[in-house]
């Protein structure tokens, strides 16, 4: 087993190419993620996770890209960088897949992608 984290879209045989984006404020969404990485040409996908009776987003989205080296090369790149145009920082991490197990509290849990733990260096 590797020593990378997996998020299950190896399908290019390099490791993980879906980042974790934390601390979104309310206004930023799914166009906007896209429009922060797009000078990277990279970019699949991105999605913002929302509230399910609210609507809101919960200040966390994924963002997932070509190949695993254009995930890393952002995540050591951006990581902890302004924001341009706010006054807030990126904070990133590889994306991990939860195993459907949905456990401690709160409702809803199970399944689904979630945030990194601790940053990597």
């Amino acid at each position: 087993m590797s020593s990378t984290p997996g998020n299950g879209n190896n399908d290019k045989g390099a490791g993980p190419r879906t980042l974790w984006m934390g601390d979104l404020a309310y206004w930023m969404d799914e166009n906007f993620l896209m429009s922060l990485y797009a000078s990277t040409g990279e970019v699949l996908n991105t999605k913002i996770i929302r509230n399910k009776v609210t609507g809101y987003s919960e200040g966390y989205g994924f963002v997932e890209f070509a190949s695993n080296f254009a995930a890393q090369n952002v995540l050591n790149t951006y990581n902890g960088a302004p924001i341009a145009g706010t006054d807030q920082f990126f904070k990133l991490n590889w994306a991990s897949y939860s195993g459907g197990q949905g456990g401690g509290g709160g409702a809803g849990g199970g399944g689904g992608v979630k945030g990194g733990g601790g940053a990597q260096e």
